[in-house]
């Protein structure tokens, strides 16, 4: 067996040779990246599969971490041509883990019709069982975004609490859509036949909002591939994804979107990833930005 890095626990070896899903002396890499759990390509005569290994959920409120959803996700028929199909699944001392074959092609390099296509068709997908449901409203968006900053020090926070938006006055979502819930550049691959999403460790069926509002996170893209933020991204955005309601309602929300996404890197900055207080600042800034502009309102 060839380990060109630090290999996956020996147990889980084990357990996906007693499955037949290892080739004789696979090469093992360490795939990078991930900022919660660790991934393995692994690769052989007739294999070329990703192991991931699950970290223990540690009750991120905007990110959860659920080996079950994932699994949900990758076995759902109509999810064929938008996300990689399961291999196999286990679970022991080291971690809950899954199994799925390697998607080959670079990231998504920031073409804003490209991600609207995927996401639209994604959001249009009928959604499985199972999965949690996220609330958008801007009660629901104040009061997580409040949650955060309790560990939040210094002029961010203090700029946080004045850039804070009042909630706009809009109506209820449409019917609540299939969510990818953590759509950044690193978890779409562009394949062969399209963008493809990986990493389906949070979805959920909600407002698709949600969803476009990390893709077009300046943080998320800060912090994932370097996929740096363009004047005009969010027009390309919607001109491709075809959707006026949808538009106006993201254009009403974007400031709490903004300013809840601060918060949440503030958080994980105290918490011990200093490249989150860089992400707030960007945050901060598009929010201070709206304040100086029209915003739309939804009627």
């Amino acid at each position: 067996m060839a380990d060109t890095g630090q290999s996956p626990p020996p147990a889980i070896l084990r357990q996906l040779g007693d499955l037949g899903c290892l080739p004789p002396r696979p090469v093992i890499r360490r795939l990078r990246g991930g900022r919660t759990n660790r991934a393995w390509r692994l690769t052989g005569p007739g294999c070329d599969l990703v192991l991931k290994l699950y970290a223990r959920d540690g009750g991120n409120p905007l990110f959860p971490n659920d080996p079950e959803a994932e699994a949900i996700c990758l076995t759902h028929p109509a999810l064929s041509a938008l996300a990689p199909r399961l291999v196999a699944r286990g679970a022991g001392a080291a971690g809950s883990w899954v199994l799925y074959p390697w998607v080959e092609g670079p990231h998504w390099a920031g073409d804003m019709a490209q991600a609207a296509c995927a996401l639209r068709a994604l959001h249009q997908t009928p959604a499985p069982a199972g999965l949690r449901r996220v609330d958008c409203t801007p009660p629901a968006l104040i009061d997580t975004g409040a949650r955060f900053p309790v560990l939040c020090t210094g002029l961010q926070a203090r700029r946080l609490s004045t850039l804070r938006p009042d909630p706009p006055e809009i109506q209820d979502a449409t019917v609540p859509m299939f969510l990818h819930g953590d759509p950044v550049a690193a978890n779409i691959v562009i394949g062969p036949d399209g963008p493809v999403f990986i990493d389906w460790q949070c979805p959920a069926i909600g407002d698709p909002c949600a969803d476009i509002a990390i893709l077009l996170s300046p943080a998320m893209r800060m912090l994932y591939r370097s996929c740096a933020p363009r004047a005009g991204d969010t027009e390309r955005f919607f001109a491709s994804y075809g959707d006026a309601q949808t538009a106006a309602r993201y254009h009403a929300l974007a400031p709490l979107f903004h300013w809840r996404m601060a918060a949440y890197c503030l958080w994980r900055a105290g918490t011990g990833a200093p490249a989150y207080s860089a992400a707030a600042e960007a945050e901060l800034s598009a929010l201070a930005a709206f304040r100086k502009s029209t915003r739309p309102t939804l009627t």
